[in-house]
């Protein structure tokens, strides 16, 4: 189906063509800053009362950063953690997403911190940090996954891609085209991939762990909001409504069981979502729930749509790969003014077709596509 391993000079030219873009993409960002356009997306987000919802996913020391078999789009550096969190509690007023309502007047820029997936790192590196800086975040976590080992897609097939010999950028585009293929396609790949390793891929995702249901009370005692991620990581548009309904209403009453409290937030697996998507979410119980949509939460925003903004290591850092403000801002409230000012009725932040079509197809193009195993979501 694919090749598995990448030679030659396409390798050098892929490399070229990526640092060029890097430095491209950094002149450009370096001008809006010097031109006093950052500045002016963060106080027109400021003057709108909106709160910038951050997606994180992954929290990696060195170590890890290089065992972890997560795709670049999601990981993020202790080190850059930390710069960005002390940035955020000097320049910005933190929330907790449970609590916080838009439209709300602030002296300070409002930013809430969300983790999806609910990786052991998020309890390991990321908590300590945000803890140390007293900055709230949240946690959407899969029930039926809690405690597995790697039973996410994408990284199986980066560990097995790994075993065998393929490089980084070899790996990216293999995943990055099984993206397009259907789920069929991609379980026989990898069972093809398991049959010709010569190891487990289970043997090389140490560092890949998602939370125990330890972790996961130990955080939540000081303070960390735990919300549902569907039970097994389902795609809500791919699956019938009484999967669909059974993966919310199951998730949502494990997450409660155990924390004994209620669970009523949501984070849409891959953020793929539509208006039905919407309303079985609505059925269930919750009151919030977050997209992977571009753009900033304000009072005319549909609670249940709630646009974020990606955060990984390659998007907040600049040539040195140290955390650099600018970068950040420009990732997060550049872009989140830029959403609002696409719609002056503000529709962006309301269901419609276009908007459904236009939420699917930038999660697919701009991060990485992922859903539970199928071992583990029949599990």
């Amino acid at each position: 189906m694919f090749s598995r391993t990448q030679h030659g000079p396409l390798v050098h030219a892929g490399n070229a063509l990526s640092g060029l873009r890097t430095l491209v993409r950094l002149a450009y960002v370096t001008t809006l800053f010097l031109f006093g356009y950052l500045r002016r997306a963060r106080r027109k987000l400021l003057e709108r009362g909106a709160i910038v919802v951050l997606t994180f996913h992954r929290v990696l020391d060195d170590e890890s950063y290089k065992r972890s078999n997560s795709l670049p789009g999601i990981v993020i550096r202790e080190e850059t953690f930390h710069q960005l969190l002390k940035y955020l509690v000097q320049q910005c007023d933190p929330v907790c997403l449970d609590g916080a309502v838009p439209g709300v007047r602030s002296t300070k820029l409002r930013v809430a911190v969300t983790f999806d997936d609910g990786w052991q790192d998020n309890f390991h590196s990321a908590f300590p940090i945000a803890r140390d800086y007293g900055l709230p975040f949240s946690v959407f976590i899969c029930p039926g996954l809690v405690g597995q080992n790697a039973p996410f897609w994408p990284e199986q097939v980066s560990a097995l891609l790994r075993i065998n010999g393929a490089s980084q950028t070899k790996i990216e585009e293999v995943i990055e085209n099984l993206k397009q293929q259907p789920a069929t396609c991609r379980d026989a790949y990898l069972e093809s991939l398991r049959k010709t390793s010569n190891r487990n891929w289970s043997d090389a995702s140490g560092a890949d762990q998602l939370l125990t249901w330890d972790d996961i009370r130990k955080m939540r005692a000081e303070g960390v909001s735990f919300g549902s991620h569907t039970y097994t990581h389902q795609l809500l548009t791919t699956i019938s409504p009484k999967s669909a309904a059974k993966e919310l209403y199951q998730s949502k009453s494990t997450i409660e069981a155990e924390l004994g409290e209620p669970c009523v937030t949501f984070a849409y697996p891959n953020g793929d979502c539509s208006l039905h998507t919407r309303q079985w979410v609505s059925d269930a119980g919750y009151s919030k729930a977050v997209t992977t949509r571009k753009g900033a939460w304000t009072a005319e925003g549909d609670p249940l749509s709630i646009p974020r903004l990606n955060v990984s290591e390659g998007n907040v850092t600049g040539l040195l790969g140290q955390f650099s403000s600018m970068m950040f801002e420009y990732t997060t409230f550049w872009w989140a003014s830029r959403a609002l000012s696409k719609s002056k009725t503000h529709q962006s932040a309301r269901w419609s077709s276009d908007l459904e079509e236009d939420s699917i197809g930038q999660q697919r193009r701009h991060t990485p596509k992922r859903s539970a195993s199928r071992e583990s979501s029949q599990s």
